[in-house]
Parts: structure tokens; C-alpha cells; sequence
């Protein structure tokens, strides 16, 4: 009995932790990448693309439920959760902030135990691509934006920038998408199911994670400290980038901390849970 309530906690959690995922490669400032490394899902969807028989055979359990929550946090916040955001942004965006910040102690020790590398490279590496990640977010922000008329190959783009959310960690497409003038044609096609708009848009994604994935598989199998810094750096700048620096009054600023401190002790909490299930099976 008690077993079989420790494997519906661990799906429940799995799913929600998908939602996340979901939610996060939609959402402005975030990205679904981010969530699925800072829950400790990455290098088992890393490997079941790769190799999806043996993949799905390993990772299965984990999988079903992350893939079923990620499906329905991308749609659900297409349709209704991008409304609340832009109602509540700074609120919302404070509280994703403390979820990832409470996130990077398990990315330090996963990092450190299974690399090799104890050279000052990694830590090299970690400041380089948090300096140029931020650098990029910064131009994306100051600039006036363009306003493109969206057609399939342009939703193909979309797809694309999608699609290397999951593979690369820290990069934004939501931030690209919104410069571009793509974002709203997307979010509405995507939330209304539109074919002419979904359709490209997983070819352009599924491309997007062919032509990269041997690639990040590559640097990761011969420089895996090195790399999981890098991917940190990355989080690191998106994570300090989306923190809100100017509010209505003490009473929002305020609200923002206590959400920060929320999500932060979220993440410890799951991260907690976590171990305690896995400790007993």
C-alpha cells in the first residue's frame, strides 16, 4: 500500500514538475529547458531522443507523466495562464525567479558529482556565457522590435526557437518571439489548436532538436562539468534578467519578495521530497 501511494506521489510530482516545463517554454522570460535541468529531467530527455528505443525502456515512468504535464501546461497557458500572467506579470514572474533560484544548489551538486573536470574551466566557462546570455537579453530588450506578417515558414521559425529552449537551457524564444513580433500569432494559434499554425510549428521544432541534439550530446559526454556550468551560467543570467526592478509601490514590492521566498522554498521542499521517496525505494 505504501508503495503504491510513494508511485502516484512520484507521477502527481512528475506531472506537475511537466507543467512547469510546459509553462516555462511559453512564458516570457523563462523556458522550458530551465525547468526540465533544474528538475532533474534533462539528461533522461537528452538520451531518449538519442536513442528512443532504449530511452523510452529506461526513462519510461518518468517520461509519461512529464511529457503528459508538459503538454498540458504549454496548452493551458497558451490559453489561459499567458492572460494572468500579463495581468500579474511582475507577481508572477518573481515567483518563477525564487522557483529557480531555490533550484541551482541541486544543479551545482549533480554537476560536481558526476564531472570529472576540477580545473577552474568550468567556473571559467559559467561567467563567459552568463556575461554573453545576458549581453543578448539586454540587446533584445532595448531594441524597437519589428513587426513580421507570420506565414508557415515563419511559424516554422517559431518551432525552431522552441525547440532549442529544450535542447540549450537558458535560452529564451519567448524574448526572440516578442522582438519579432511572432509571439501573439503563435500563443493564440497554438491555444486554438489552428493547423496552420501548429503544423509548422512542430516541424520547425522537431528540426530544431535533430540538428541539435548530437551536439549538446557530444559536449556533454566529453566535457560534462564544463557543459552543466555553461547550461548554469545560462540559467543564471535569464534567472537575474527576468527579476522585476520597478514596481506601483512598498506594497507590490513586498508581495514580489514573499513570492520570490515562496517559490525558492518550493523548489527546496520538491527537492527534499524528492530525495525522501527516492531514499526509500
Amino acid at each position: 500500500m505504501q508503495k503504491s501511494m510513494e508511485k502516484t506521489a512520484v507521477w502527481l510530482l512528475t506531472f506537475i514538475k511537466g507543467a512547469a516545463v510546459g509553462s516555462g517554454g511559453i512564458l516570457p522570460g523563462l523556458s522550458g529547458g530551465v525547468m526540465m535541468l533544474a528538475f532533474g529531467f534533462y539528461e533522461a530527455f537528452l538520451e531518449t531522443l538519442a536513442h528512443p528505443k532504449a530511452g523510452l525502456k529506461k526513462h519510461w515512468r518518468i517520461l509519461l507523466p512529464l511529457g503528459l504535464g508538459s503538454v498540458a501546461g504549454f496548452w493551458l497557458t497558451s490559453v489561459f495562464l499567458a492572460k494572468i500572467f500579463s495581468l500579474y506579470e511582475r507577481e508572477a514572474t518573481c515567483l518563477f525567479a525564487g522557483l529557480m533560484a531555490g533550484m541551482f544548489p541541486a544543479m551545482f551538486r549533480s554537476a560536481d558529482q558526476k564531472g570529472k573536470d576540477r580545473s577552474p574551466a568550468p567556473w571559467a566557462a559559467l561567467i563567459i556565457t552568463a556575461l554573453l546570455m545576458f549581453g543578448l537579453l539586454e540587446l533584445l530588450e532595448l531594441g524597437d522590435g519589428v513587426n513580421l506578417t507570420p506565414n508557415f515558414w515563419w511559424f516554422v521559425v517559431t518551432g525552431s526557437l522552441w525547440g532549442m529552449t529544450m535542447v540549450i537551457p537558458g535560452m529564451n524564444s519567448s524574448s526572440i518571439l516578442i522582438f519579432l513580433g511572432l509571439y501573439l500569432p503563435m500563443t493564440e494559434g497554438l491555444g486554438n489548436l489552428d493547423m496552420t499554425v501548429v503544423f509548422p510549428w512542430l516541424v520547425g521544432m522537431l528540426t530544431a532538436l535533430a540538428a541539435l541534439l548530437r551536439v549538446v550530446a557530444f559536449f556533454f559526454d566529453r566535457y560534462y562539468r564544463t557543459s552543466r556550468y555553461c547550461i548554469i551560467g545560462l540559467v543564471l543570467a535569464s534567472t537575474i534578467k527576468i527579476i522585476p526592478l520597478q514596481y506601483s509601490g512598498a506594497g507590490e514590492l513586498f508581495l514580489c519578495i514573499a513570492l520570490g521566498i515562496i517559490g525558492f522554498a518550493l523548489a527546496v521542499g520538491l527537492g527534499r521530497l524528492d530525495n525522501k521517496i527516492i531514499s526509500r525505494r
